[in-house]
């Protein structure tokens, strides 16, 4: 794949199971950030469904720690923050960034359509 110019991207969880139902990191953070590594993997887009939000300003810098510990770079997406849309007052976005290299901070999913525009301009204003 990387002989051909392209990059490899990977979906992982934070919490016991992916939102389709998959084993998910909760546990073994370290040993999935080094198979991602081993694996070549560039990209790596950490959910976080499964989980109590309340363990997710431990666990998503910890899966950034055992990224940065293995050497390799790896671009680190996290749907952290989409996951407090209803706790705003929770989102701590000095601690995101200091983990991640990206994240998403709306959910539901954005469609081509001026309504879902609206409604993430509409949280911004609010919150």
């Amino acid at each position: 794949m990387h002989q051909k110019g392209l990059k490899l991207g990977i979906y992982e969880d934070y919490g016991y199971y992916t939102c389709m139902g998959y084993p998910g990191s909760y546990g073994h953070v370290e040993t999935d950030a080094q198979t991602f590594a081993d694996w070549n993997v560039d990209y790596l887009k950490f959910d976080g469904c499964n989980i109590d939000t309340n363990l997710m300003p431990i666990g998503y810098p910890e899966m950034a720690q055992a990224l940065n510990k293995t050497g390799k770079p790896i671009v680190y997406s996290c749907s952290w923050p989409a996951y407090l849309v209803d706790q705003p007052d929770k989102v701590n976005y000095t601690q995101i960034g200091q983990s991640c290299n990206v994240w998403r901070n709306f959910v539901p999913d954005i469609r081509a359509n001026w309504s879902y525009i609206s409604d993430i301009i509409d949280y911004y204003t609010d919150n």
